[in-house]
């Protein structure tokens, strides 16, 4: 089975930023539960890809470059979101360039994204707003990054 489509959330969401990317991915199962799916469009470094096709999904990894019309589309991974993974993944993250950990995440519940991070590491994390503001409050205090409603 392929990955869902929906890769972008759409307002209202929890806009969260600045973010350090080990940190998210070592606190981010405070928001998520153990069954959702974590989504990465890799950057090419091996480690990570090898973490990532090691620990497969219910979505069908991309594993290979995918060349579209003007560029190529990135491999792109699926794993599930238990806190070993996330604790594991968090450590590979430390050890490489963000650029070539990922290009983007999401995290998937019941095939509907509940969070997005789009051009890693620059851009805010979008969180479902169903995400009680409660979580967001405790993962943000965790990480040390503020949060905003965006309308």
């Amino acid at each position: 089975m392929t990955g869902p489509l929906q890769l972008q959330i759409d307002a209202p969401c929890w806009l969260l930023e600045p973010v350090t990317l080990g940190d998210f991915i070592r606190n981010v199962s405070e928001i998520v539960p153990e069954e959702a799916v974590f989504r990465l469009e890799s950057g090419g470094d091996p480690a990570v890809e090898s973490f990532m096709a090691g620990r497969p999904a219910k979505y069908g990894n991309e594993g290979e470059e995918r060349s579209l019309l003007f560029f190529k589309s990135p491999a792109v991974f699926y794993m599930p979101s238990t806190r070993e993974n996330l604790e594991g993944l968090a450590d590979l993250s430390d050890d490489c360039a963000e650029l070539e950990f990922g290009s983007a995440l999401g995290i998937y519940l019941d095939d509907e994204l509940i969070v997005s991070w789009h051009d890693l590491p620059d851009d805010p994390i979008h969180v479902a707003f169903g995400v009680p503001e409660s979580k967001i409050a405790t993962l943000c205090r965790l990480i040390n990054c503020d949060y905003t409603r965006k309308s």
